[in-house]
């Protein structure tokens, strides 16, 4: 009879796991649709064509950024895009897939961190990371960030990934190994995007900051720096390779000139008073002021009523809260500043609220650590409701904007053979149709280029409208693609078209002008 009971406890046992594992398989594979979803319902956004012309660029023609085109970010992107697109020709499609899986393992890893914080509690854990993982699923800044194809869910992904992998090397066991794992994810979100410089400080803090002898914590700070510096690699050699060209590209044309240019059109987007301002815009959104206010009940006051040394003293919590500020600094260092730059705030916020609610569940505050977090879970489920429109959309997949843009840029490679010369240059390189170097940027690198002087131009690969004329006479294009940009950027390509009597065809939306 005992033994009956025993196969029957285990029996029992095993299909619960196999229910488990079934349940998070299809959540995630819900998410992973809902991600999809809506990459492929939304519209192009103009900052996705210089990562997609950049990736192309060197697939097709070998051609590296700084060196070969101006390319204002640094280079992991490039690189990765390339190499997607030596195998798939739907360039913004694939650009977006890859995207898309990156904000997917981003939530994997977020329930993952959170069940590990969790750990000591059975079933509940599971249920509490499934709502954590809704919560940053569910936020206005991710659902408008995460798969489009531009350079922020790679390095949200791997800075996320590094800061795992610097929790883990609190162990004993293997902590060599996860310090190495720490610089080199660390190394690759800088090398996509500049603005996750910052968070080298508090990273190399904690290390320094362990309980060790200081031989070993020096060890370790060298080892974290020596692999966070080979992940770099790609970015040390393409600065090598064209030093002047790099250093224009990711500090001048995003300091000096934008802030001309901004100001040449009469916006004040650029100054300190309005960058400063700018975040406290996203708390017009009722979520992002609960996941605020929750962090910094549960993250912050709690733990800090011991003292602050208490909360640096916590190997989980004390990362994430002081990595916070200097992901803020990376954010508002970009002018003008955009929402997407404030996206990797929010799965760091959301963390330090899933560390502060697990230190917090078996206290005396547990039960209003609870209820805090109820509140932000509830409203993150509630805000789903925005994506139901989407279902509609994506059971048409005609409607899909990778699927149209590549249409377009099709019909564009059979209307006209040779170089087309347009400030929207997906289009074209979706078609497999050659493009201009020098507007591999789209409208970024024109817009401020009367403010560069004529001799750098011809160094870091830039043309005016000014010198337009005397660009175009050795190889004039055989079309001018306009309609995609504001008029005022485009009326000299379209004065040129007029000039030299190209004739005018109608493409979708856009206007082709051939010769």
């Amino acid at each position: 009879m005992m033994h009956g009971n025993l196969a029957s406890e285990k029996a029992g046992a095993f299909w619960k796991k196999i229910l488990l594992a079934s349940s998070i398989t299809f959540f995630f594979l819900l998410l992973l649709f809902g991600v999809f979803a809506r990459a492929m319902t939304r519209e192009l956004n103009r900052d996705e064509g210089q990562f997609i012309a950049a990736g192309a660029l060197l697939a097709r023609h070998g051609y590296l950024p700084y060196q070969d085109y101006p390319y204002f970010h640094l280079p992991n992107l490039a690189l990765v895009f390339a190499a997607l697109f030596t195998k798939c020709d739907r360039l913004l499609l694939a650009g977006r897939c890859f995207n898309v899986a990156c904000a997917w393992l981003a939530l994997l890893l977020v329930f993952c961190l959170t069940v590990n914080a969790f750990r000591k509690l059975e079933s509940p854990r599971w249920i509490i990371a499934g709502l954590a993982t809704l919560t940053l699923f569910a936020n206005r800044l991710f659902r408008f960030t995460s798969g489009r194809a531009w350079n922020h869910d790679l390095p949200v992904l791997a800075s996320l990934a590094a800061l795992a992998a610097l929790l883990l090397s609190n162990r004993k066991r293997w902590r060599r190994f996860w310090l190495c794992l720490a610089g080199l994810f660390l190394g690759v979100a800088i090398g996509t995007r500049l603005s996750f410089a910052p968070l080298v400080a508090p990273f190399a803090f904690f290390i320094v900051y362990e309980r060790a002898s200081r031989k070993q914590r020096l060890c370790d700070l060298a080892l974290f720096s020596a692999t966070l510096f080979l992940a770099l690699l790609p970015t040390w050699i393409l600065w090598a390779r064209a030093p002047t060209q790099f250093v224009f590209d990711n500090f001048v044309y995003n300091g000096k000139l934008n802030r001309l240019y901004e100001s040449s059109i009469g916006t004040h987007s650029v100054w300190l008073s309005r960058r400063l301002a700018f975040p406290f815009e996203l708390l017009k959104f009722p979520q992002n002021c609960i996941l605020i206010l929750a962090f910094i009940y549960l993250a912050i006051w709690l733990p800090a009523r011991g003292g602050w040394k208490i909360l640096l003293a916590d190997r989980s919590l004390g990362p994430i809260a002081l990595s916070l500020p200097f992901l803020l600094v990376g954010a508002m260092a970009p002018s003008p500043s955009y929402k997407q730059y404030y996206y990797a705030l929010v799965p760091f916020l959301l963390l330090g609220v899933v560390f502060g609610l697990a230190r917090a569940w078996l206290t005396i505050y547990g039960r209003r650590a609870r209820v805090v977090a109820g509140l932000l879970a509830a409203a993150s489920v509630i805000n789903l409701v925005i994506d139901l429109p989407l279902v509609e959309d994506f059971a048409s997949p005609q409607r899909w904007t990778p699927l149209r843009v590549h249409e377009i840029g099709r019909n564009l490679r059979a209307l006209t053979n040779g170089e087309i010369l347009t400030l929207v240059p997906i289009f074209p390189l979706e078609g497999n149709a050659p493009i201009y170097k020098a507007f591999a940027t789209g409208p970024f690198a024109w817009r401020v280029a009367p403010f560069i002087p004529e001799q750098l131009q011809a160094v870091v690969g830039i043309v005016d409208a000014a010198h337009l004329e005397t660009y175009l006479a050795a190889a004039p294009p055989a079309a001018i693609l306009t309609g995609g940009e504001t008029s005022v950027l485009e009326q000299p390509l379209n004065d040129y078209a007029r000039k030299h009597r190209y004739r005018l065809r109608r493409v979708s939306d856009l206007y082709l002008w051939v010769r």
